[in-house]
């Protein structure tokens, strides 16, 4: 929340608990917006504990993000064999759908080519019908911002989409809290439109009380 406020006859820009970081957190903020949609950072635990720790204390609630836990030999030798075990790991708990794999800094700067992993992985867990999306997003790479875009792209790449016909609104929407989106809903709900908005996180954070 930004406000402009008067103080000795001159506007100051006032933060009210912004949520802004790196890239990473970008992609995981918007693929909560996915249904049944988990995300793991491909880097070191760090990264995810923070990012974790960083987006609790901003929607007030607890945040899920797996990671590769990337260490010292998985710098220097490669961490394909951390990135397989942890997608592995990921599915037995939460059984997802889609499972966006993000790097990190770490990740980008020795070179890991994740969509390369991702196909080895696929062709030893052929029976799997989960969704791997790949999102390059180094931290060093921009804001949260970028990341939340880069997340958009990643997912029209690497999704089937059902290209029938049929009367609803496709509303692609940015980086935005889930009470805009909850009142953007309503809104659009008001004029009688149905509506697929991507992506969609009004109701997984934020915490907010529905009646159902």
């Amino acid at each position: 929340m930004q406000k402009l406020i008067k103080e000795a006859g001159a506007l100051v820009s006032l933060d009210t608990n912004p949520c802004k970081m790196c890239m990473p957190m970008g992609v995981v903020n918007a693929a909560y917006g996915v249904s049944r949609c988990m995300t793991i950072l491909h880097g070191s635990q760090g990264c995810s504990t923070y990012i974790r720790r960083h987006m609790a204390t901003h929607y007030n609630e607890p945040i899920d993000i797996a990671s590769s836990a990337l260490t010292e030999q998985g710098t220097v030798y490669g961490g394909e064999a951390n990135l397989k075990k942890g997608i592995d790991n990921l599915i037995k708990l939460y059984d997802p759908e889609v499972i966006t794999i993000a790097t990190t800094c770490l990740a980008e700067t020795i070179g890991e080519d994740v969509p390369r992993i991702l196909s080895s992985w696929r062709e030893e867990n052929s029976e799997s019908e989960v969704t791997l999306i790949p999102v390059a997003s180094p931290g060093y790479g921009g804001t949260q911002f970028e990341g939340y875009f880069r997340f958009l792209h990643a997912l029209v790449a690497h999704t089937e989409f059902d290209e029938t016909p049929n009367a609803r609104l496709n509303i692609v929407s940015g980086p935005m809290s889930p009470a805009d989106m909850r009142y953007l809903k309503d809104l659009v709900a008001g004029f009688g439109i149905d509506a697929i908005f991507l992506p969609d996180g009004s109701d997984a954070l934020d915490g907010a009380h529905m009646q159902e």
